[in-house]
C-alpha cells in the first residue's frame, strides 16, 4: 500500500490509484529495512463477476513482494516489486478474435464461447513513495501484465503508470488540509486491441457500433481534502480523463465529486490501560 494514493474514502478517487483487493492469506518477514510478503487469494469464479471461487488450491491468484525501506536527504521512502500469476478459467483474445473471424456472430462477447480451459496470466510492478519533506509526498507506480487473456479481476489494463503529489497544507496554515495531484497513463496488449477493433467487446470495453480508434487511457486527477471542522471533511475532487476506453472517438470526459468524510470517535481505555486514561480514543470510519 502507497501512503499517497491507497483509499478511494480521503485520497484519490479514480480506481487506478487503488491497489487491488481479495480473500486469502498472506505471509510477511521483516530483517532491518527490507521487508518480503507472498500471498495466495480468491478470484471469481468467472472473471470480473461477484460469486468468489474459494477454490484457492485450484483457481487463485499468487503474489510475491519484496520492500526496501531508505532515507533520502534525511526523508523516509520505501520501494516495492512485486511480481504475480492468477490461474483461472480466462478467453484467449486470439481464440476470441479467431471466433469472431470464422462465425460472426451477432453477440460481439466472443469472450464467453471461447473461455474453455484453464490459464495462467502473469504481471510484474513496481512502487515508490517518498518524502519531499515533512508536508509533501511523491509516488510513482507501473506495471505490466501478459495481455494475451482477458482480465481476471478489476478494470482492463495491460500496462500501467502513475504518478503524482500529495502536500499538507502548513504551507497556508491549513495543517489538517491536503491537497493532491495524479496522473495515470494506461495502455491495452496488441491482442486486446485486435480484438476490440474486429467489433468485439468485453466486460469494460468495446464499441462494435463506432469506430475503435485506439489511444492510450490517459487521467489526470487533482483533489483537495479540507478540514471543515474537528473529525469532519469535505474534498472536492475533479478528473480529467482522455480517450476513455482507450478510443480516441470518444473524446474527453470530465468528472466533479463532492466527497464527505466523518471520523467518529469513542472511548476505548483498553488500548493503553496503563494511563488509565477514559479518554484514549479510536478513530471507527
Amino acid at each position: 500500500m502507497c501512503a499517497y494514493a491507497k483509499d478511494p474514502r480521503v485520497q484519490f478517487m479514480n480506481a487506478c490509484f487503488m491497489a487491488p483487493l481479495g480473500y486469502g492469506f498472506a505471509l510477511e518477514w521483516y530483517q532491518d529495512d527490507w521487508a518480503y510478503r507472498i500471498g495466495r487469494m480468491t478470484g471469481p469464479q468467472t472473471p470480473n463477476m461477484l460469486p468468489t471461487d474459494y477454490r484457492i488450491f485450484k483457481h487463485y491468484g499468487d503474489q510475491l513482494e519484496i520492500e526496501h525501506s531508505h532515507s533520502l536527504l534525511n526523508q523516509p521512502g520505501k520501494i516495492r516489486l512485486i511480481a504475480w500469476r492468477d490461474k483461472a478459467q480466462l478467453a484467449s483474445f486470439t481464440d476470441a478474435l479467431n471466433y469472431i473471424n470464422t462465425n460472426h456472430p451477432a453477440d460481439m462477447q466472443a469472450i464467453f464461447a471461447v473461455r474453455t480451459g484453464e490459464k495462467f496470466k502473469y504481471g510484474l510492478g513496481i512502487n515508490i513513495e517518498q518524502s519531499i519533506s515533512e508536508d509533501l509526498g511523491f509516488f510513482l507506480r507501473a506495471m505490466k501484465v501478459d495481455g494475451k487473456t482477458e482480465t481476471l479481476a478489476f478494470t482492463e489494463t495491460d500496462a500501467s503508470l502513475g504518478t503524482g503529489l500529495s502536500w499538507k497544507g502548513n504551507a497556508w496554515e491549513r495543517p489538517k488540509d491536503t491537497l493532491g495531484l495524479g496522473y495515470i497513463y494506461n495502455t491495452i496488449s496488441k491482442e486486446r486491441r485486435d480484438y476490440l477493433q474486429a467489433g468485439g467487446i468485453s466486460f469494460f470495453l468495446g464499441d462494435q457500433q463506432i469506430n475503435f480508434k485506439y489511444r492510450p487511457e490517459q487521467v489526470f486527477e487533482t483533489y483537495y481534502s479540507m478540514n471543515v471542522w474537528k473529525d469532519f471533511y469535505a474534498t472536492l475532487d475533479y478528473q480529467h480523463m482522455m480517450n476513455p476506453g482507450y478510443n480516441a472517438d470518444r473524446g474527453h470526459v470530465d468528472f466533479v465529486a463532492l466527497r464527505l468524510h466523518v471520523e467518529f470517535k469513542a472511548p476505548v481505555p483498553y488500548l493503553r490501560p496503563a494511563l488509565n486514561d477514559p479518554h484514549q480514543t479510536l478513530a471507527c470510519l
